[in-house]
């Protein structure tokens, strides 16, 4: 399943790298594919590409205590109240699967994203009746037009209620968070209105919220310690003892705010994946244990200790922990089912891509034009796409008239971000894992020459132009012994995910999957997941 590009474009979250809280990053062009690769060693760099939106906010450490085996293995089950819609959204080979299956789906693979901002709105209300600061209406709207102008340039609050892409609930309620934080800083240490955006006081500000934060003890299901059973998340005043609990529900509904039209049904089509390898499983006669997954993340945390820990070596790789768990689920699906790679093929593997191995990379600028709607994550219609593709050509005809791919960039391409640097993406690529669409990395990598263009390449994004404009060399001119067991271990997953990749994608040629209608996975966004009192009589 994915994560952060299900979400909201970019500064609808804070960006707190210091308070130790996940935030949601900038709009997101080539997301990570969800099998992408994992862990690194000596030789396996991380991968630090990013994605073609070029230089987006890292997000920072999540904010989940150190977890053990014994943790992940006894995870109580999320407690839903009310229960969850039991329509069906899809049958799978003649098995309908309910509402709910996808609903426990979304919350699971986009977990800490959700939790961690919920958790701070949570906070954010205990330190103004902590420290009795108010937080004016006047002071909301500010902030509200400010995220506004940067999730839907143009549009004002009318425009995106009628319109129905983004939900003003949530807006509101992120609006509320950033500049509720922002007063605590500003009031607590007397910074001047004219001051208020310089870069110095966004740093300080990041060591006040952590300082904040230290006067609580925050719980968040899958750390050691829990909280309550059922429960997303739980945060203790340690000073009075007071606390908040943040059920399941609540972090539903929450989250189910930001998730994008498209990304509902990026999320259906990953669903539907998993079910069909379920079903795979099953008709082989085995079984994965419930909590297997979890304790493999809880051991790869514990391999992976510290400052660079597991988390932030997903993040660089352009992945998350709740991807590789899928993609490791879906490769012991695999090796069930009786399939497994000789040393022979392992090593044809290596001899292929010997030089993802010893570390080879390349960089790229792209200009695009865009087939989705980049807000609700939908691809336009049929006239749409006949006009970007028409666009794409035209701009190819310029460039080979001689037109300067850099100019083109600057005032053609549909990524705002890197037409500013004229095309340029800053992050570095290997040939394969990270950010970048896969479609889109391919036909990056494909390049040799400097300076050399692609023809039109379609991504899900849409159609890209790309400009090959670096290849560096391994490092390391000689090679190691790839059978020393940290090597060949690395090699053997990354050739069993290529392989199970194939399988998968056979897998669902073959299975019969209907999904509902898109209209029908919308509405699940705008159902209320926390049960509300009604109305009082006079």
């Amino acid at each position: 399943m994915k994560h952060i590009h299900h979400i909201l474009p970019a500064a609808l979250l804070l960006l707190c790298t210091a308070c130790g809280d996940n935030a949601i990053t900038a709009k997101v062009d080539a997301p990570p594919k969800p099998e992408a690769n994992a862990k690194p060693t000596a030789v396996l760099a991380p991968n630090a590409n990013q994605q073609p939106t070029a230089a987006p906010v890292a997000p920072p450490e999540p904010a989940v205590a150190a977890k053990t085996q014994d943790t992940a293995a006894s995870l109580a089950p999320l407690v839903f109240y009310p229960a969850l819609p039991e329509d069906a959204v899809m049958t799978i080979n003649g098995v309908t699967i309910p509402a709910s299956r996808l609903l426990r789906a979304l919350l699971e693979e986009n977990f800490n994203v959700g939790v961690s901002n919920l958790v701070m709105a949570r906070l954010l209300d205990l330190e103004l009746q902590r420290t009795g600061t108010a937080l004016p209406d006047s002071e909301v709207d500010a902030e509200l037009a400010a995220l506004l102008e940067s999730a839907a340039p143009g549009k004002n609050l009318a425009d995106v209620q009628r319109e129905g892409k983004l939900s003003l609930k949530h807006l509101r309620s992120q609006a509320r968070t950033n500049r509720g934080w922002k007063i605590l800083f500003w009031d607590s240490q007397k910074i001047p209105l004219d001051q208020r955006t310089e870069q110095t006081n966004t740093f300080i500000m990041q060591f006040f919220m952590k300082q904040s934060l230290e006067k609580y003890d925050r719980r968040v299901r899958g750390a050691a310690p829990e909280p309550i059973a059922g429960a997303a998340a739980q945060i203790i005043d340690r000073a009075s003892g007071n606390e908040i609990v943040i059920g399941a529900s609540d972090a539903l509904d929450f989250l189910m705010g930001l998730i994008r039209n498209g990304s509902m049904l990026d999320a259906a089509q990953e669903l539907a994946k998993h079910i069909v390898l379920e079903q795979k499983l099953e008709a082989a006669g085995k079984a994965i244990g419930l909590g297997e997954p979890a304790a493999w993340t809880m051991q790869m945390r514990n391999e992976y200790p510290g400052m660079f820990g597991w988390d932030q070596i997903c993040r660089l790789r352009g992945t998350t922990p709740e991807r590789e768990q899928e993609r490791w689920w879906r490769t012991q699906v695999w090796k069930l089912t009786g399939h497994s790679l000789s040393d022979a093929h392992v090593e044809e593997f290596l001899a292929a891509h010997k030089d993802f191995f010893m570390g080879k990379t390349k960089r790229a600028a792209h200009i695009l034009v865009r087939t989705k709607d980049d807000v609700t994550g939908l691809s336009f219609d049929e006239a749409g796409q006949e006009a970007a593709l028409k666009k794409i050509q035209l701009i190819q005809q310029k460039l080979e008239e001689g037109t300067d791919f850099g100019w083109l960039a600057e005032n053609y391409s549909d990524d705002s971000v890197t037409a500013k640097g004229q095309g340029r993406i800053g992050q570095v690529f290997k040939e394969w894992g990270g950010g970048l669409d896969r479609d889109f990395q391919n036909a990056a990598w494909a390049l040799e020459t400097v300076g050399q263009l692609s023809v039109p390449v379609k991504s899900q994004f849409g159609w890209h132009i790309i400009r090959l404009d670096e290849v560096t060399p391994p490092a390391q001119k000689q090679e190691p012994n790839w059978k020393e067991a940290n090597f060949w271990k690395s090699i053997r997953e990354e050739a069993e995910t290529f392989a199970m990749q194939a399988w998968t994608a056979e897998c669902m040629k073959e299975a019969k999957v209907e999904v509902a209608e898109p209209a029908k996975l919308f509405k699940l966004k705008e159902h209320s997941y926390v049960e509300t009192k009604p109305a009082e009589k006079n």
